[in-house]
């Protein structure tokens, strides 16, 4: 080596990359020392517990590493990156994708995401081959678009809608009308009807005849116990005329003998039944 460099041309190329590897690596600041690397880490932060992190070093100004070239390639399930903050929670200072930076200190940047939209497909579903749709999409959490605001609107002859379900037979989840969804995922939801129901009232008109009265027939003598008192056959006129105190004392004597025999029952209407003889 000693040799190679006693010639003045080969000292004088020795010299001119030694200077140009010195600009190179160690740039000059304006107070001629030279300039440090230091590092920029991104961090992936797709929670309070991911460790997932990437770094670039330099010493003079450049743009940062755009996201699609970080290795590892960082992701976030159901989210889109969004730029570098210098708070994980967002609230420090923000770096756009690619941004330029003088590196001319260390600096962490967390990769700030937002919820990827997705979307809510309603299906009208009034019949099996019915392909009537309409769909919501959005990235944050938010009430589903009511049933009558849906475009195109949708309806059933003969049903009244009550509801969602993730299955079109109505077996899956159930969704109210204007339910709270948090849109983290894309979601199917089917219209379940119920069918009408009509309630007939007939009002009597004008020369209908009422409802026949419920009449009750009186007991026929035929049910009523009966007691038979022979007694002489007389007219009417005649046994008021001819009755005397002695025929009305056998009477009554007859028929208190019939009482106490059982003839004549005290807890059921009775009829005395009195027939004559010709005297």
């Amino acid at each position: 080596m000693r040799n190679w460099l006693a010639n003045p041309a080969r000292r004088l190329i020795a010299l001119f990359a030694a200077v140009l590897i010195t600009a190179v690596f160690f740039p000059l600041t304006a107070q001629g020392t030279i300039s440090p690397f230091n590092i920029v880490t991104f961090h992936e932060n797709a929670n309070l517990n991911d460790n997932v992190s990437t770094y670039q070093s330099l010493n003079a100004p450049s743009n940062l590493t755009l996201f699609v070239d970080l290795s590892p390639t960082f992701s976030n399930p159901d989210f889109v990156f969004d730029g570098w903050n210098t708070s994980p929670y967002g609230t420090g200072s923000f770096y756009p994708d690619g941004s330029s930076y003088s590196f001319t200190a260390n600096l962490d940047l967390y990769a700030q995401w937002t919820q990827d939209f997705n979307v809510v497909t309603f299906f009208e579903n009034a019949s099996s081959g019915d392909s009537v749709n309409a769909y919501e999409s959005l990235n944050a959490p938010s009430n589903l678009t009511l049933f009558a605001a849906l475009a195109p609107t949708f309806a059933k002859t003969g049903f009244a809608f009550i509801g969602w379900n993730t299955s079109a037979d109505g077996t899956g989840t159930t969704y109210q009308n204007g339910a709270a969804y948090g849109f983290g995922s894309n979601l199917t939801l089917y219209a379940q009807w119920t069918e009408n129901t009509t309630t007939t009232t007939t009002t009597p008109t004008s020369g209908t005849s009422p409802s026949p009265a419920i009449t009750r027939s009186a007991p026929t003598a035929s049910t009523v116990p009966m007691t038979t008192v022979w007694v002489p056959k007389i007219s009417v006129s005649a046994r008021v005329q001819t009755m005397k105190p002695l025929m009305l004392m056998v009477l009554l004597v007859v028929s208190l003998s019939s009482l106490r025999a059982g003839a004549i029952q005290e807890d059921k209407p009775n009829i005395i039944v009195i027939l004559t003889d010709d005297l």
